[in-house]
């Protein structure tokens, strides 16, 4: 339990390379324009909420509900767990009451054993940030 804890507290620390630069915004957003399959656009919706953290947390909110949505239908529920913890987050800092409830309901699935059972492909590794050693750090 102390470890799901810390990891989910892991992931509320953002990286200092995601800061929300509009040029990293806009090309995130033209990616996902382009983006040829659901894994790539959860990867970038991923992405796309944590670069409007700190800044705008309507949109970052907006893009974790996104991320949530394709991790459900993906079926990867450690992602789906990865999506609440996003959206809860944003929504404590919009004051929304139901924020506890959300990251409850992430660290719920992230405890059961068989969310392990599919994951989110190796080679999205590097592009998602739970998996960024630097985030992490």
């Amino acid at each position: 339990m102390k470890n799901i804890i810390a990891f989910f507290f892991c992931l509320l620390i953002l990286s200092p390379k995601l800061s929300a630069q509009p040029n990293y915004i806009d090309s995130l957003k033209n990616e996902l324009k382009t983006a040829q399959n659901d894994t790539v656009r959860m990867v970038l919706y991923s992405l796309l909420s944590f670069g409007y953290q700190q800044s705008n947390y309507d949109s970052a909110l907006f893009y974790s509900q996104k991320q949530f949505q394709l991790a459900q239908q993906l079926d990867y529920e450690l992602d789906q767990a990865y999506a609440l913890d996003n959206i809860g987050y944003n929504m404590y800092y919009l004051s929304n009451p139901r924020a506890l409830k959300i990251l409850l309901m992430g660290v719920k699935i992230a405890e059961n054993q068989n969310s392990e059972r599919k994951v989110l492909p190796e080679k999205y590794w590097n592009e998602t940030i739970y998996y960024d050693t630097e985030a992490l750090s």
